[in-house]
């Protein structure tokens, strides 16, 4: 599904992920302060995937590439290139994200997970960038993320 660029995004960074405790010990959070200011933004997410960014953060070698960066070595052998990761909204428990790509037929956007572009571009270096409404919004009311269903 192709999503629409729709605000303007401030670049952060990731700067930890804790675990869940108890009932939500199978959930990861990624914190992401604002690059250059104090707001920041807690995602929830799978184990999987946020074990996937603290893996990275962490430098841990892995013997094989893992899913994210075996995407981003199939991106760059078809001659394209990750822009930039963007959390674009928050609608209740649930985040909106999208990967903004450059390609052999142009620029496009893709509808996806925040876990799974905030880990793309960790490995292909694209900034990650979140809307000033998902700041202001995180800032007034923390969300704890449900994660989704697969």
């Amino acid at each position: 599904m192709v999503a629409s660029i729709q605000s303007e995004p401030i670049e952060v960074r990731v700067v930890d992920v804790t675990a869940g405790q108890g009932e939500k010990a199978h959930l990861r959070y990624a914190r992401l302060e604002e690059a250059n200011g104090s707001r920041s933004v807690t995602i929830g997410m799978l184990k999987g995937e946020g074990d996937y960014i603290a893996m990275h953060l962490q430098g841990t070698p892995t013997q094989r590439p893992m899913t994210y960066q075996f995407v981003s070595n199939l991106l760059d052998q078809f001659g394209g290139r990750m822009l930039e990761a963007r959390v674009s909204r928050v609608e209740g428990n649930t985040f909106y994200a999208e990967g903004i790509f450059e390609g052999p037929k142009g620029q496009f956007s893709l509808d996806a997970r925040p876990s799974d572009v905030i880990n793309l571009a960790l490995r292909t270096g694209a900034p990650i960038r979140v809307a000033a409404s998902v700041l202001d919004r995180q800032q007034d009311a923390p969300v704890q993320e449900q994660p989704p269903d697969s």
